[in-house]
């Protein structure tokens, strides 16, 4: 392992051992994750490894990452952070990447990152839709299937099978044009790192952990999930939702539809996340964006007609 991470170091620098980090284990299909150290201690190179209950985990991740990377060309693809190597390990797929700095999870300095990067974050999610936005190809496997089954999960809050349903008459009666776009998935701010040597003219930070990122995905989810990390005040994420919806060619209370695909999504795809925390976040997440439409108008779009 030790020389194959050489392999990608500068001249003249090398491994001196390799650490595990001391991770919470959250699902079972967590990786391992090690931290390749050079002779002076400095960290080199991040090493991930599927877990042996998932053992193409990290393969597939990394996979992800490159076909997005792709798809949203030179200038914003530099920002999806791609392995250096990926192999085998003991019937285990892992992966070695360049070793990036977290962002800072200090009070003070976590704050300054924080209000450094949200623009440049904000303008980069909304190129990518820009960018990455197609007419959805199958409406009934990827909309209308997807919005059924949030509507019928009884466990679900009942505001938000009312918004999955309101999804399904407006698609219906044409009233709705969904779209597709590149999405991540689990955009929050512990998925982005900073890039080495400072922005050099380009976008100044990575996001990492594509394992649940698509081509096609929904659009939305992921500005309310990077908005809400970063604690943008209501102001702000009402203009940045607006921008996209714009992108779209949506209305903005139309936003809570395209929320209502992607939990749709994820419900027929849970996997090892929890299904309580899963109507959790459905919940938390759609009550930020009415939160954000703030008019009378927008509060009664969750009752039907």
């Amino acid at each position: 392992m030790r020389e194959r991470v050489d392999g990608y170091l500068r001249p003249g620098r090398a491994v001196a051992f390799i650490d595990r980090l001391p991770l919470p284990k959250l699902v079972d299909d967590y990786c391992e994750k090690f931290v390749a150290l050079d002779r002076g201690g400095q960290p080199a190179a991040f090493i991930a490894v599927s877990p042996a209950s998932h053992p193409e985990s990290v393969r597939e991740a990394a996979d992800a990452g490159r076909v997005i990377r792709e798809r949203l060309g030179d200038a914003l693809g530099t920002a999806v952070l791609v392995p250096w190597f990926v192999g085998e390990l003991q019937g285990r797929s892992y992966s070695i990447t360049p070793y990036c700095q977290p962002i800072s999870g200090g009070r003070l300095s976590g704050r300054w990152q924080r209000l450094r990067l949200t623009r440049p974050i904000l303008r980069w999610l909304e190129d990518v839709a820009r960018v990455s936005m197609r007419d959805v190809a199958d409406i009934d496997a990827e909309v209308r299937q997807p919005l059924a089954a949030l509507a019928d999960h009884g466990r679900s809050d009942d505001k938000v099978r009312r918004a999955a349903r309101l999804a399904l008459d407006e698609l219906d009666r044409d009233a709705w044009q969904p779209r597709s776009v590149v999405a991540h998935n689990d955009l929050w701010w512990g998925n982005f790192v900073r890039r080495p040597g400072g922005d050099q003219g380009m976008v100044p930070f990575y996001v990492i952990d594509w394992a649940g990122g698509s081509v096609a995905g929904a659009p939305i989810y992921d500005l309310v999930r990077v908005a809400d990390s970063l604690h943008l005040r209501t102001a702000h994420f009402r203009r940045a939702l607006r921008e996209h919806c714009a992108i779209l060619g949506c209305r903005p209370e139309q936003s809570l539809h395209y929320l209502c695909v992607t939990f749709g999504r994820l419900l027929r795809n849970l996997g090892e996340w929890p299904e309580e925390q899963f109507v959790g976040t459905a919940r938390s997440c759609m009550r930020y964006v009415e939160e954000a439409l703030g008019s009378p108008a927008s509060s009664s779009i969750l009752e039907m007609r």
